[in-house]
């Protein structure tokens, strides 16, 4: 999906660190299944005003000012070059460290935030002073029943969902996942915080097996050893149901208090 607009980014980011067009390649379909379920969503796309809180690198923020929507990029923890990204996709504008009182939306987007909360509450409720009273809030987060994860704890290579090393290492707790949902815990998360569920899918979003390579390569030193996860994955994901094959959840939600 998106693959014009892809290819323009990515020679947008050309002059970049290798490792920021490795992470936008691997994730690419995390970022295209978000703008398609806006696409589906939003009809309205020069009256209605979208903001990615938390956004990270902003590059669903570009994807889908290319797509002709009005969004703007929430980052309060953006570092040098997230804010070289952003400069290199023109979008420095748009981007945002601060939210003024009166910066109200109609529609959020909370792409891979949620996993990263120890304590969602002041999130949410920050996120709210900034939404109109019937915005829409789309909710993107990995599935913590994926393979994977029954995988590493087999293994013991998780604390959940981080691995230990991570975790007595961390320095910042917005850096690595803090908690990870199901399905129905995100849902009741969205209608504790006052959003009613609209729409939910479960959305298989792996990067292809280069891109992991290519990444972790430039991140890590060296490509990983797929070794025999990657075989029996393969084997036993037309046995399993979407709830364990799929990694991704998204939610749209609509505020009602």
């Amino acid at each position: 999906m998106y693959q014009e607009e892809r290819e323009q980014l990515l020679d947008q980011l050309a002059g970049m660190s290798p490792r920021v067009s490795a992470m936008v390649r691997k994730n690419w379909k995390r970022y295209a299944c978000v703008a398609r379920m806006v696409e589906e969503s939003v009809a309205d796309r020069q009256g209605i005003r979208l903001l990615d809180y938390g956004c990270g690198y902003p590059v669903v923020v570009k994807l889908l000012r290319m797509r002709g929507y009005q969004v703007d990029g929430f980052e309060p923890y953006a570092d040098t070059q997230q804010h070289q990204t952003a400069a290199a996709l023109s979008v420095s504008q748009h981007y945002k460290t601060v939210l003024a009182p009166d910066d109200v939306y109609d529609v959020g987007l909370l792409v891979d935030v949620v996993e990263h909360l120890a304590i969602p509450g002041p999130t949410f409720r920050d996120l709210s002073a900034h939404l109109s009273t019937d915005a829409l809030l789309l909710v993107s987060t990995p599935n913590v029943l994926r393979f994977e994860t029954y995988w590493s704890f087999v293994f013991r290579r998780t604390g959940h969902p981080t691995p230990l090393e991570r975790y007595l290492e961390a320095e910042n707790s917005y850096v690595h996942h803090q908690r990870e949902f199901t399905m129905d815990e995100l849902e009741r998360l969205l209608v504790h915080f006052g959003y009613a569920i609209r729409k939910s899918s479960f959305n298989d979003v792996r990067p292809l097996p280069m891109e992991i390579r290519a990444y972790q390569g430039v991140t890590e030193g060296g490509p990983p050893n797929r070794g025999i996860k990657a075989r029996v994955f393969a084997m036993t994901r037309g046995l399993l149901p979407a709830s364990v094959v799929a990694d991704n959840l998204l939610v749209l939600a609509q505020r009602v208090r």
